[in-house]
């Protein structure tokens, strides 16, 4: 009696399905309101950072605090620009 193979996977090419996702209606190009929270929240606190470590670089000039507070200060800036950029492009947008 010859023994035939057994099949003992359940999913095949018959049983394979495509599942594709709902389109978004929220897409990263048009989700102005996001990318600016998330911007001004990331500027509040780089620049409270900065002024942070400012304090403590105050105390020591040699050290290397006082320039990273100033980084933390520019990019806490440009994070802010950023957000109202956003918010101003937001409002265009609507």
């Amino acid at each position: 009696m010859a023994s035939r193979p057994i099949n003992i996977c359940r999913w095949g090419p018959q049983s394979a399905k495509i599942f594709k996702m709902p389109p978004d209606h929220t897409s990263s190009s048009n989700n102005w309101a996001l990318r600016g929270v998330i911007a001004r929240s990331v500027g509040i606190v780089a620049v409270a950072l900065g002024f942070v470590i400012g304090m403590y670089g105050l105390d020591d000039p040699a050290s290397p605090w006082l320039p990273t507070a100033l980084g933390l200060l520019v990019t806490g800036l440009l994070a802010q620009g950023y957000g109202l950029y956003c918010s101003i492009k937001r409002q265009l947008n609507s």
